[in-house]
């Protein structure tokens, strides 16, 4: 699946194009990437994977994420596009049940309620950095704990581009980021 926010001409007035993956095949991103280059062709472009790490709590809890080999889970995401996080949580062994929800969901105590009671009985809980945060206070405390899945960024090709990228934004310096003396916080 390829989720694209704006028209593919939009990409023309980006300065890199990184495209993320984190379960697309190495197809579907060959795809990704020429689709894109054809779009932009003088716009340089990364691919980068968001590669899952070792599941934590807010409560700063950790283990790793091959401790899900085998368990049920009941996998939880409000992002855009939750297949892509449920297919990484079976990538690792779990055996998933998905629970979708749309992009920036505002979760409730009748989503959470209705979470627990569809889940098999004793699965894991396993959410996103993201969701976790809205999920926190809305969670029981009698209930299983909440893990999510840390993630990390791989460049896979392009990490050049994207470097001179963010470096050219460092030399930035608008007109409109100097503040008057009584606003200034240096010495």
């Amino acid at each position: 699946m390829v989720a694209a926010r704006e028209p593919l001409r939009a990409l023309r007035r980006a300065s890199t194009i990184i495209v993320t993956r984190k379960a697309a095949s190495d197809t579907v991103v060959a795809a990704v990437r020429q689709a894109v280059s054809a779009a932009a062709p003088e716009v340089p472009v990364a691919v980068a994977s968001l590669a899952a790490g070792p599941l934590r709590t807010l409560a700063g809890d950790e283990r790793p994420l091959a401790s899900l080999r085998g368990a049920r889970v009941v996998g939880i995401a409000g992002i855009g596009w939750p297949p892509a996080f449920f297919a990484q949580l079976t990538a690792a062994g779990a055996r998933v049940d998905g629970a979708p929800y749309p992009d920036h969901h505002r979760f409730t105590v009748t989503d959470v309620a209705q979470i627990r009671r569809y889940a098999v009985p004793g699965a894991i809980a396993v959410c996103t950095l993201k969701d976790a945060v809205k999920l926190e206070g809305l969670w029981p405390r009698e209930a299983e704990r909440l893990w999510y899945v840390s993630q990390r960024v791989e460049f896979e090709f392009g990490v050049d581009a994207v470097l001179a990228a963010l470096e050219m934004l460092g030399r930035i310096r608008p007109a409109h980021t100097r503040f008057p003396a009584s606003h200034r916080t240096d010495s």
